[in-house]
């Protein structure tokens, strides 16, 4: 029998795993090798190295009520976590076409191994900070508080998920074995960083549309959403830029001669296009330096697929969200 909801302020939910720590593994990219991609020119033979991370991590799926609807949330915590006033946040590719079973999860496990496992090891070898992966429906682009968990409190549904990770895993038996069972403290979120993969940037802007005025994004990191055209896949706008937030953009594009396009945080839920002149935070991976990157599934854009899900390490080891 399934265990009851919880309410929390905004929200209910109830938790679907076994909260002890298991071990994970992933192909990445060794944090180490990317080190001439942060300078200018890039070398012509840089080339990027692929290694096996292997680490012991908790693993929730979230099932939240909250407006009448149902939500899912994927979450990985570092075993021994124990700082929970920030966290990361990653919006894979804006790409479903229906939400067949989403109501009872039936049919998404297929996001849950190939991202929440894949960027959570990668965040568990890098920091000691949850990573959370919100499971978004094709309905979800409308932005309302029927199909968007964040749409509505989005701060408050932060800390509320916040709380419940923080709930979970005070059962952790082995932490608790030892004497450091983790204590809940709500509501004590005070910083956050978020990234998506090529088109997820559309879930981001959307994301920093409800949350952006708050002041808790601190990071925004753009996995390859400018090599996406806007006639191919569904990309609305470039990643959004925020006051007080650093941006990273990480594509096999090359550096803008120009300007390129993002979105601006006004106020609100206002957003204006912008041009942004050559910024600081873009780092070029041309196709041929992921060559000797071995990757764990067949796609159609071996670079693309590569840069998205199997850079996150990297990233976090020049993070600003410390």
């Amino acid at each position: 029998m399934a265990a009851e909801f919880t309410k929390l302020k905004v929200l209910s939910y109830r938790q679907q795993l076994s909260v002890f720590p298991s071990v994970y593994e992933t192909m990445a990219v060794e944090p180490g090798s990317m080190a001439p991609f942060l300078f200018s020119p890039l070398r012509r033979d840089a080339k990027l190295i692929g290694a096996k991370i292997k680490v012991p991590m908790i693993k929730l799926r979230l099932e939240i009520l909250k407006d009448g609807e149902t939500f899912w949330v994927g979450v990985a915590v570092p075993v021994g976590t124990s700082d929970f006033s920030r966290c990361y946040i990653y919006f894979y590719p804006d790409t479903l076409e229906n939400d067949d079973g989403y109501k009872t999860f039936k049919g998404w496990g297929g996001l849950e191994q190939n991202y929440l496992e894949k960027i959570g090891v990668q965040m568990t070898a890098a920091k000691n900070m949850a990573l959370i992966l919100p499971y978004t429906t094709n309905a979800s682009r409308s932005n309302d508080a029927k199909h968007n968990l964040f749409a509505s409190h989005g701060v408050e549904t932060l800390n509320d998920i916040m709380t419940a990770i923080q709930m979970e895993i005070s059962h952790d038996p082995i932490a608790m074995a030892a004497g450091q069972a983790v204590k809940v403290q709500p509501g004590s979120l005070k910083a956050i960083g978020v990234a998506s993969f090529s088109s997820g940037v559309n879930h981001v802007n959307r994301f920093v549309n409800k949350v952006g005025g708050s002041g808790l994004i601190r990071e925004i990191i753009d996995f390859d959403g400018q090599h996406i055209k806007p006639g191919a896949r569904p990309i609305k706008q470039g990643a959004p830029v925020l006051s007080g937030a650093v941006n990273w953009w990480v594509t096999q594009n090359s550096h803008p001669d120009v300007t390129i396009m993002g979105s601006v945080q006004l106020s609100g839920t206002a957003t204006a296009r912008k041009q942004l002149t050559k910024p600081r935070g873009w780092i070029h991976i041309p196709p041929e330096a992921l060559r000797d990157v071995p990757l764990d599934r067949v796609v159609g854009n071996d670079a693309h697929d590569k840069i998205g899900r199997m850079m996150f390490a990297a990233m976090m080891s020049i993070s600003t969200l410390p």
